[in-house]
């Protein structure tokens, strides 16, 4: 009798551990699917966010929307206003929530200090105007749950929810017009001819400028730049073409850019990191080297770029 319980106690131990062990296996199986599934989603989202915010005018929605679903490409100038607006907004992923299919997800953010382009009541203007009206707008945090579908072996857009009310859609409905100036004459008098010499003798001094604010910097220190501006100043009006070039402080050009003016008293270098796909500016110091008809006419301090 001893020896046929402990048999019948050894059968139903295995009996047991047969059925808990697949279950096991199961249910762990289930949990490793899931989490991948989630990860899977989030990679997702993180590349849209970080590629259309990085270099919004050649992204293409095509490529990660449900066919018939494709918010509008933004030009240069509606990306240069998206990317002012955006530089100081910072989001971070909140949960992910997956259908019983696996076939459809919503993930959820959190951004904050995104300036509220629901209340910007300009349409069409130059770009600095707008900049201002961006500039004066209120700051506020966003929840925003993105749906995305299951489709081959990714996801695709089904919905952008409020990312595309404050980050595309006001952008591609913005009308942007070349500044307008008091003065209806295009060239002042005494403006200086275009020779390089003349040109030279005629340079005054150089100024960088905040992108943000408008104003000089004074510590020709920025953080996390997505554009730089410098201001090449001359004593009298200058007309011709100017070419600039962006260096770093191993004297590496970054960036050129040919700039027209015509009896103009300043040569404006802007530079964009947004609109050559890099982001912002790597960390590092950088001045502006200014030349007409290949010779050198000035060079500006340099300036501090950090995280």
């Amino acid at each position: 009798m001893r020896r046929e319980f402990r048999y019948k106690r050894f059968l139903t131990a295995a009996v047991t551990l047969t059925v808990v062990i697949p279950l096991m296996f199961l249910s762990s199986c289930s949990y490793v699917r899931k989490t991948v599934d989630e990860r899977s989603c989030i990679n997702f989202v993180d590349s849209m966010l970080e590629d259309y915010l990085a270099s919004p005018q050649k992204y293409k929605w095509s490529k990660v929307c449900e066919t018939g679903y494709n918010p509008a490409s933004l030009d240069k100038n509606q990306a240069e206003l998206l990317n002012f607006a955006a530089s100081k907004v910072k989001y971070f992923e909140r949960s992910v929530t997956t259908d019983g299919t696996g076939e459809m997800a919503k993930v959820s953010y959190t951004f904050t200090n995104v300036p509220d382009v629901s209340k910007l009541n300009i349409y069409e203007s130059d770009l600095a105007k707008i900049k201002n009206e961006i500039r004066e707008l209120d700051r506020i945090d966003l929840e925003v749950t993105f749906q995305i579908v299951k489709s081959g072996d990714g996801w695709r857009f089904h919905s952008l929810s409020k990312f595309g009310r404050y980050f595309i859609h006001p952008f591609c409905d913005l009308v942007i017009g070349e500044e307008k100036t008091a003065d209806p004459d295009p060239v002042p008098s005494g403006f200086v001819p275009s020779g390089a010499s003349d040109l030279k003798d005629n340079y005054l001094a150089s100024v960088w400028y905040g992108i943000e604010t408008g104003n000089p910097l004074d510590d020709l220190t920025v953080s996390d730049a997505y554009a730089v501006q410098n201001v090449f100043y001359f004593k009298e009006p200058v007309s011709g073409t100017f070419l600039a070039t962006l260096m770093n402080d191993s004297n590496e050009e970054i960036m050129r850019m040919e700039i027209k003016v015509e009896g103009q008293i300043t040569v404006v270098c802007d530079f964009s990191a947004g609109l050559e796909g890099m982001g912002t500016f790597a960390p590092g110091k950088y001045r502006v080297d200014l030349y007409a008809q290949g010779e050198h006419i000035g060079s500006s301090d340099y300036l501090k770029v950090t995280r």
